[in-house]
């Protein structure tokens, strides 16, 4: 069963060391999903629920780049304020926290997709935002 978002982003931050290049391997250990896609541009074609190109991912969820030199893609989890815990991004194998925008300044070959609160087609269990209230009527 995966872990919950809180969890997810607490394991996310608690890594400093990654196997080079295994971002969706790391992402999915992080949030306790099993393997199914073999990278992360696959999981992102894949995934529930997505929302496209929105910068600002709540906390534990997992965010996705498509593209790359070898059109893979990269993926990483949020750990909240438009900041991602991601692989390699401290150097090969050292995981770092980085902004999303930073990922294109500096690997521009990936585009930014979105985020999802699932990886390999398994959620990671979150809490629903609170329901919006309607504007009071007037008569």
């Amino acid at each position: 069963m995966a872990f919950t978002a809180t969890r997810t982003a607490r394991n996310a931050e608690a890594d400093e060391r990654n196997a080079p290049g295994m971002c969706l391997q790391q992402s999915r250990q992080w949030a306790g999903i099993p393997a199914r896609y073999p990278d992360a541009a696959t999981a992102w074609r894949n995934a529930n629920n997505k929302h496209r190109g929105d910068r600002r991912p709540p906390r534990g969820a997992a965010v996705y780049w498509v593209g790359g030199s070898r059109g893979y893609g990269h993926i990483g989890i949020s750990v909240g304020k438009g900041r991602v815990r991601s692989t390699d991004a401290a150097g090969s194998g050292r995981v770092a926290t980085r902004t999303i925008g930073w990922f294109g300044r500096h690997w521009p070959s990936l585009k930014y997709a979105g985020w999802a609160w699932n990886v390999n087609e398994v959620t990671i269990p979150h809490r629903k935002p609170p329901a919006k209230k309607a504007a009071p009527r007037n008569p």
